[in-house]
């Protein structure tokens, strides 16, 4: 009776070593949800026109200063597919200039600034994300822009529907942390929740920098 038992305590043994090691060993290769924190490292807003100007072909706008900061949440699907949530803050300052002739045989062309604003927006995002070489990562999805200023004549309402394309390289530490960078493209207000006569739209465009951890 002994021996069986011994038998039995043994075979019960090494089946629950089995299993820890199974566990063991499957919590080490399953892809852990990371959460990710950035900033831009450099970029650029690029206004685009959607409709007619209030003064004309005079009146151009360009970039003159953004940045933003922002937060994602990232949930493995699988070794290589990922969902992810995010909200983001951006700020862009816009310089518009007016192109007038004051010669009547159209020479010279002298611009003039004609009024600098700033848009602020947050941007709430839902993406899909697609892991490759192993370092190297593809995301893109659609925006929730919710626009919080904007002291403009040109430009219309923000707040709407966007669209994002990202592609980036990652390193990832023994630690559970991960360091990113991430050349990306939004193009905001493909479809606006308040739509006015304003000619101008944004865009940006970058490369955001930052932090992760795995979970």
């Amino acid at each position: 009776m002994s021996l069986i038992k011994n038998k039995s305590m043994k075979r019960s043994f090494i089946a629950l070593l089995a299993v820890l090691s199974y566990s063991i060993a499957f919590t080490q290769h399953r892809k852990q949800s990371s959460l990710e924190f950035y900033s831009l490292a450099s970029g650029k807003t690029f206004p685009y026109r959607s409709g007619p100007t209030l003064a004309g072909d005079n009146v151009t706008p360009d970039g003159n200063g953004y940045y933003n900061v922002g937060v994602n949440y990232i949930k493995p699907l699988n070794k290589w597919l990922s969902v992810l949530g995010g909200v983001e803050f951006s700020n862009q300052k816009i310089t518009t200039t007016y192109k007038y002739f004051p010669d009547p045989t159209g020479m010279p062309i002298v611009v003039t600034p004609l009024s600098y604003e700033k848009i602020q927006m947050f941007s709430f995002s839902v993406n899909v994300e697609t892991d490759f070489w192993k370092y190297f990562y593809a995301r893109s999805g659609f925006l929730i822009d919710a626009e919080t200023k904007n002291n403009s004549s040109y430009f219309n309402n923000q707040s709407g529907l966007g669209l994002n394309i990202e592609v980036g390289a990652k390193y990832s530490f023994k630690n559970h942390v991960t360091i990113f960078l991430s050349p990306f493209f939004e193009k905001h207000g493909a479809i606006l929740f308040h739509p006015k006569q304003y000619a101008y739209k944004i865009n940006n465009a970058g490369i955001n920098l930052g932090i992760g951890y795995k979970f």
